[in-house]
């Protein structure tokens, strides 16, 4: 037990909280809690707190950690998407196939930014969503609180289905996906934390 919290590095002691709590199956505390891992990671590596760089270092110490990309682009021109049953314009569409099919530094913010601030799990584009490179945009995301360890930890990709406009054409809807189970995500970005301290203190 600690009597003063500066008694512990910050970061061990919130990585070794959050074990606890998935040992206690409070996922959601930590899947909170493991998504602000980053944001003090990247103040380190980078110098400052910024979207853009927690996106930074999600990618480059963290999304190999992942290990799994399910889907890949699709980049065809018939393809597109609708909301609220009208197609979309041809710039968001545009947009919206360019967005990553796998699990990366841009859909991790996201997903922190609607957990932290309004405790949901869209992981939606918005004007002030860093956007470097890519496009966030993922109509259905799901967190799965199983005990199943042979459950698959992070799926993402796209189910195309044909569908008739009003005008009567037929066009390929494309319905991006990511189903995240909350304890392998948690496990892969603490296992990252960990090796990402471990190559900095030995550098020291």
């Amino acid at each position: 037990m600690y009597k003063n919290y500066e008694e512990k590095n910050s970061i061990e002691l919130l990585i070794e909280e959050i074990e606890k709590a998935l040992k206690n199956e409070l996922y959601l505390t930590a899947l909170i809690s493991t998504l602000t891992i980053p944001d003090a990671l990247a103040k380190i590596e980078y110098g400052e707190n910024s979207g853009c760089n927690y996106i930074k270092w999600v990618n480059e110490f963290v999304k190999d950690v992942f290990g799994r990309k399910y889907g890949e682009r699709n980049t065809k021109s018939e393809v597109i998407n609708y909301k609220n049953g009208m197609p979309l314009e041809k710039t968001d569409n545009e947009k919206y196939l360019e967005s990553p099919t796998e699990m990366c530094g841009e859909n991790c913010y996201q997903l922190r930014c609607a957990l932290m601030h309004n405790i949901e799990n869209e992981i939606k584009a918005d004007k002030k969503t860093p956007q470097n490179r890519k496009y966030t945009w993922i109509d259905e995301c799901v967190l799965q609180f199983t005990k199943d360890e042979h459950t698959n930890g992070i799926m993402n990709g796209y189910d195309p289905r044909l569908a008739e406009l009003s005008s009567g054409e037929v066009v390929t809807l494309l319905e991006k996906f990511c189903y995240i189970n909350v304890k392998e995500m948690c496990h892969d970005i603490v296992k990252g934390a960990k090796e990402y301290i471990k190559t900095k203190n030995a550098s020291e």
